[in-house]
């Protein structure tokens, strides 16, 4: 194809999608090409993105794991089907990176329905600062994802193991690796709308 499309869905610091637009580039672009593109598309639309470095996120079919992170050097071939016609399968997550200090590295988080055991939500990226321990980590998922004190006590938050998989809860002592993800364990809010979300349409705007 002479251009590749791609939905570009902006995600704020407390991962709520905020708007989202379809940006066209070349095949042979980068993902910097694809942020530039998507930035001059928000501002037409009156959405001034805060400034900073953003990264690019695809989610897998699913929509429950992240399936690859572009920094912007990377080649738009490296989305994965990239190159065919269905809209869902050319979708990019776009988000800010806050620059920390003595940062480690990042670490996976996902939401599980209580009632279900079933993954719901958006997952994201926590950075990992040297020092942090359970406390500090749950504190920083609590004020990132803005959630009330009270609904908060109602989370259940584990740390996800790989070999053997194994959850147990994340204890204010505990520390993390960097192979092991974070489950947040809760009702889902809506648990109604799951079904009706997948009959909508997304709107671009």
């Amino acid at each position: 194809p002479d251009t590749v499309r791609i939905c570009v869905r902006y995600f704020n610091d407390a991962v709520c999608e905020v708007t989202a637009v379809l940006v066209q580039v070349a095949p042979e672009a980068i993902f910097e090409a694809v942020f530039l593109a998507a930035f001059e598309k928000f501002a037409q639309v009156g959405l001034a993105l805060p400034a900073g470095c953003y990264r690019g996120i695809q989610l897998a079919e699913s929509g429950s794991q992240i399936q690859c992170v572009f920094t912007g050097p990377e080649p738009v071939s490296d989305l994965n089907s990239w190159n065919t016609s269905s809209i869902p399968m050319l979708c990019l997550r776009m988000e800010r990176v806050v620059n920390e200090s003595h940062f480690l590295f990042d670490v996976f988080c996902f939401h599980q329905d209580r009632n279900t055991g079933r993954p719901f939500g958006h997952p994201f990226l926590l950075s990992i600062l040297e020092g942090d321990t359970g406390e500090i980590i749950k504190n920083r998922i609590r004020e990132k994802l803005q959630v009330p004190p009270v609904e908060w006590n109602r989370w259940r938050v584990s740390k996800v193991g790989t070999s053997p998989p194994q959850k147990r809860f994340l204890k204010d002592t505990d520390t993390i690796s960097m192979a092991e993800k974070i489950c947040l364990e809760h009702h889902h809010p809506r648990p109604d709308e799951l079904g009706a979300r997948r009959m909508r349409g997304l709107r671009i705007g």
